[in-house]
């Protein structure tokens, strides 16, 4: 083993087999870069070894980045056909290593953060991934600079949630209050700015009245005739500008809740019920380059964290059995735009649909907590009362919503290093 090992460091070869026994602890070779596990091994103590030949510092080699590799197999039509990705998850449980994004995760997602720990991706997906995690190894001076080795750091995992929409319109980033809350009948206008118009029209209308009844006064018809076309100008584009004004209201009611709105929500409410530390402020968003959310509660512990984290995958995702839940009404401009743009412009509409989201198991725990998430939902979101589950209403909602998913995204619970 040594003059094989002196043959491989020196450069005499770049590749070498072996199994566990040879290869396995107590083996020396700070040289080498890559390793592929073929093993079945997933206990804590092989899997710390198996990595440990790759990741042994080089003297030598400061920059050195090692890469290694676990070979998974994945059969769509057998029945235990996803064991071996079941193994690769306990692999990969509880450590730590950089995703595609450059970001320090533990689990299986830092093989790539769309996977998740209870199922493998698509076999159709295979090709793609692969090609993925081939292009990546090969940026080791990208890795290396990631890695930040030298730097100052805060040793700590904190849990975080990431959301990844089927379609990227459908959530966002928008950190503000919602500036339309729709309610059943009628619509709350937050954001004057939605309503601002150009004010030439207004002084048109008033010049030609103005100008007719100077004319009227003096008798002068053919002036009067005037005065009724600027009128009648003045009004038409008044009303354009209405509609104009009703659809940019439609048009924010129906846009649905940004990730960050939810999460500010959810931190606001914690906070209120004395759960955590620290409110919407410290709510951290990130957009990834492939547009998925990363949302963590900074400046607390590992545990408020995770109470923030649960609760954000709990009402972003489908409707299961909570204690409490809290409408959302839905507008839209319908069969006949023109209208409801107009009645918008006023702050009339008649909701289109109901939408009904959990109120999360810690806050859901009493009627107390329940009505500060239902208040902080309201000032960032918009809706109405927390309803129990347990009452007449609360069953019939229940009964027909229960499993529907009103955001369509995935969520996956991720903890990231610091």
């Amino acid at each position: 083993m040594r003059l094989v090992t002196d043959f491989l460091t020196s450069g005499g070869t770049r590749v070498l087999v072996g199994t566990r026994g040879l290869l396995g602890e107590g083996w020396d070779a700070p040289a080498v870069t890559g390793l592929v596990d073929l093993t079945a091994v997933t206990t804590t103590t092989a899997v710390t070894q198996t990595r440990g030949r790759a990741l042994r510092v080089d003297p030598s080699w400061r920059e050195k980045v090692a890469v290694n590799w676990t070979v998974v197999c994945v059969a769509d039509d057998h029945p235990r056909g996803a064991n071996d990705w079941d193994r690769l998850v306990r692999k990969h449980a509880g450590y730590l290593a950089l995703d595609q994004t450059g970001e320090v995760t533990d689990g299986v997602a830092h093989c790539d953060s769309r996977f998740s720990a209870f199922a493998p991706p698509s076999t159709a997906d295979f090709d793609a991934l692969n090609a993925e995690m081939v292009v990546r190894s090969q940026r080791r001076h990208e890795t290396a600079e990631a890695w930040a080795v030298g730097t100052e750091y805060v040793d700590a995992a904190v849990p975080a949630i990431r959301v990844l929409a089927a379609e990227r319109s459908r959530v966002g980033s928008v950190r503000e209050p919602a500036p339309v809350v729709a309610g059943p009948t009628s619509l709350v206008i937050r954001d004057d700015s939605l309503l601002a118009d150009r004010p030439w029209p207004a002084l048109l209308l008033g010049t030609g009245c103005l100008f007719g009844v100077g004319a009227l006064v003096a008798g002068h018809a053919a002036f009067v005739g005037l005065a009724l076309v600027l009128v009648t100008l003045a009004w038409f584009v008044l009303r354009v500008q209405r509609e104009a004004r009703g659809m940019r209201v439609l048009a924010a009611a129906s846009t649905p809740p940004s990730v960050a709105q939810v999460a500010c929500a959810v931190a606001d409410a914690l906070h209120a019920a004395g759960l955590t530390s620290a409110g919407s402020s410290a709510v951290g968003l990130q957009v990834e380059p492939g547009g998925e959310y990363r949302c963590v509660l900074g400046g607390v512990g590992e545990q408020e964290a995770a109470a923030f984290a649960v609760a954000v995958d709990e009402v972003m995702g489908p409707l299961g059995t909570p204690r409490y839940v809290v409408p959302r009404w839905v507008v839209s401009p319908g069969p006949w735009p023109t209208r409801a743009a107009l009645a918008a412009a006023s702050g009339r509409a008649l909701a289109t649909a109901e939408t009904w989201h959990a109120v999360p198991t810690v806050l859901g725990a009493n009627a107390r907590r329940a009505g500060m998430f239902a208040t902080a939902w309201r000032h960032w979101v918009g809706g109405g009362e927390a309803v129990f589950t347990g009452s007449p209403e609360g069953a019939g909602v229940l009964a027909a919503q229960s499993g529907s998913d009103p955001f369509a995204v995935t969520t996956l619970m991720r903890r990231h290093w610091g």
